[in-house]
């Protein structure tokens, strides 16, 4: 390769997905709906391209200098790129990355526990369904997505070419890679694509100074190899308005239909259960499967909260049910196409371009400590008065408490000065800790309602219009 630039800065880095990762081909094999990107080996990984895209994007929004970096294809402005991003390789049980074709020799490796598993057609698969403003599924609206379990850890590297030691605008691409909105993959604002920044190493070599360049070519090919790099150990301070929230069930909640017990009884299972998924835990240097732990699936969290927004922000915008014209579907209001997102329709040259949403909801996942509770049910049949033949079951249900967390990004957007969505938002947030809005499943039976409070990061100053909470 022809150098045209005197100093390289290089960073390998590991990154830990907290959610599900689901970074997809974009086609389907008549079984699964999405396919994972995979390698040689079967293994998932993260394509360079991905990675790339997602620091651009960052970047442009938060440090707009590192906007020229990443090339151009402007018609006669062309450039290329300054930065350059290499496939994020898959770690084994070891924390080491398994890179290039996995040889006979070494094929035990992938029949470990946690690699068996990612090789898997769909390690992880959810079933998702759109709902329409009657609260049934939409047509065509029932689709899965596949995904590799949270927990898993990918090593990258980054390089930086430069013409002089341009320190600072190196250390904020570094901070990119922590910043909240550093998600990857599909349905990054429904909970998937979380990352956290596990550990990273990097150095600037100068190729004119002779010691640099002898140290440049002693420098191992390997993803693992750090010798000669120096641990990173910058934060980027987050910029984005974050709520927690703080919940607590009433009576009970269940979140899906899951297909083992959290409790087995000895005479019979429970018909109806919540949704439980292992995920990657790491012990030091070694990763293992953790026990079952009870999810709380960011989507189901957007999908309640994005329909009562809507109604709220009707309300504000004194459109009543009463006049048909306002009767229309939820991805048609203005301030959900706004603040959540929308998908553009090819078809329809005059609709304008999709966006992303600008809330970031994240899976979370409970560790089943406190007991669940088990209530039979059964259906009367109306002539009789007796119980009707083949309706007896039981239901499972939890009462753990829950942290959800929801992050605003890009804050000082144009399409977030609409003065009705942060009134809208904040009486759908009341709703939800006051219990006036339920989540999950069975809210015809009570399940579902919380309450609790929400403490925001500026002190509700967002929410509030730029001004802090009495």
């Amino acid at each position: 390769m022809r150098i045209q630039k005197s100093v390289a800065h290089i960073a390998r880095f590991v990154l830990e997905s907290t959610t599900p990762l689901s970074i997809c081909t974009g086609r389907s094999n008549g079984i699964f709906d999405s396919l994972l990107v995979r390698d040689a080996n079967g293994l998932p990984g993260i394509p360079g391209t991905s990675l790339a895209g997602v620091l651009r994007h960052l970047a442009v929004r938060y440090h707009t200098e590192l906007a020229a970096l990443f090339g151009s294809a402007i018609k006669d402005e062309e450039s290329p790129s300054n930065v350059h991003v290499s496939w994020g390789c898959i770690h084994d049980e070891n924390d080491k990355p398994v890179e290039g074709l996995v040889l006979d020799r070494d094929e035990v490796n992938l029949k470990s526990e946690i690699l068996a598993a990612a090789r898997d057609l769909s390690p992880l698969r959810r079933d998702r369904v759109r709902l329409d403003r009657r609260g049934v599924a939409q047509d065509a609206g029932q689709f899965d997505r596949t995904a590799l379990p949270a927990g898993y850890r990918f090593s990258a590297e980054l390089i930086y070419w430069n013409e002089t030691h341009d320190n600072q605008a190196w250390q904020n691409l570094l901070g990119l890679l922590q910043n909240p909105e550093m998600r990857l993959g599909g349905a990054t604002r429904s909970g998937y694509g979380g990352l956290k920044l596990v550990r990273l190493h990097q150095r600037h070599f100068k190729l004119n100074d002779k010691y640099d360049y002898r140290d440049w070519r002693e420098l191992g090919t390997n993803l693992s190899d750090t010798a000669g790099l120096q641990e990173h150990t910058g934060e980027e301070k987050s910029c984005q308005p974050r709520v927690v929230l703080q919940l607590q069930a009433e009576d009970g909640y269940r979140f899906g239909d899951g297909d083992q017990a959290l409790e087995h009884n000895e005479e019979k299972d429970p018909t109806i259960v919540p949704v439980t998924e292992k995920r990657v835990i790491w012990d030091g240097p070694k990763a293992r499967f953790s026990q079952r732990h009870l999810l709380v699936p960011g989507s189901g969290v957007k999908g309640a909260l994005r329909h009562r927004f809507a109604f709220h922000y009707q309300r504000h915008a004194k459109k009543w049910a009463e006049n048909p014209d306002n009767q229309h579907e939820i991805e048609d209001c203005e301030g959900v196409r706004r603040l959540f997102g929308f998908a553009a329709n090819t078809k329809d040259t005059n609709q304008q371009e999709g966006h992303a949403g600008h809330l970031i909801f994240s899976d979370v996942y409970i560790k089943l400590e406190e007991k669940a509770y088990t209530l039979p049910h059964n259906g009367i049949d109306r002539y009789t008065g007796g119980v009707r033949h083949g309706v007896l079951f039981a239901e499972q249900v939890c009462k753990a408490p829950i942290e959800l967390n929801v992050t605003v990004c890009d804050p000082g957007n144009d399409r977030l000065k609409d003065t009705l969505l942060r009134p809208a938002l904040r009486d759908t947030l009341k709703d939800l800790t006051e219990g006036r809005l339920a989540l999950g499943a069975g809210r015809g039976r009570g399940w579902g309602y919380f309450t609790g409070r929400q403490n925001w990061s500026d002190n509700a100053a967002w929410l509030h219009g730029g001004h802090h909470a009495e």
